[in-house]
């Protein structure tokens, strides 16, 4: 996981040392979007169950044709290993870089955030940050239609220095407006 670290962060930096303000021209379509999303978070270390599917909602806004900024929602119902019912609840903020221009039919990004995390309803509940790095693809169905898949690796910690490493996969829509 640390060589996949590695390699996003120096994807990152070198997009960035040659980005300026001239190869990013003003975006001619609204800059807020609201995306609709689902996707499953698979629990390699072990946790109260193996994986969730949540469903949940963004708000975001295009700073520029390279960078947006958006607000997550997601949240998830799921038995754990003790037959208890329990909900997970993620709320987080992230932004995306864009590596290619978005007038594409498809468009790759990368995106970093972090949030709350709440394992709710169970024998005992739990809270956390989720701090979250991963990919995505975008494709342009209409002028103001997106729809997306992304791949997150997430780290989950306790309000402390120990954490659990997970992947999500999510895909949706994006609606401008």
């Amino acid at each position: 996981m640390k060589g996949f670290s590695l390699i996003i962060l120096f994807s990152l930096l070198i997009n960035i040392a040659g980005y300026s303000q001239e190869d990013d021209p003003i975006i001619n379509e609204p800059k807020l979007f609201a995306d609709f999303l689902m996707g499953p978070y698979l629990f390699i270390d072990h946790i109260q169950y193996d994986a969730v599917m949540l469903f949940g909602s963004r708000l975001g806004y295009d700073i520029s044709n390279s960078f947006s900024f958006i607000v997550e929602y997601v949240v998830g119902q799921q038995e754990d290993e003790f037959g208890t019912l329990g909900m997970t609840h993620h709320a987080s903020i992230h932004s995306s870089f864009y590596l290619l221009s978005k007038e594409k039919k498809i468009t790759p990004y990368i995106y970093a955030g972090g949030g709350f995390l709440e394992f709710k309803a169970f024998t005992k509940d739990k809270y956390g940050i989720g701090l979250y790095g991963g990919s995505g693809i975008e494709n342009n169905l209409r002028e103001l239609l997106k729809s997306f898949i992304e791949f997150r690796y997430l780290n989950i910690s306790s309000f402390g220095w120990s954490a659990k490493h997970e992947i999500g996969v999510f895909w949706g829509i994006r609606l401008k407006f």
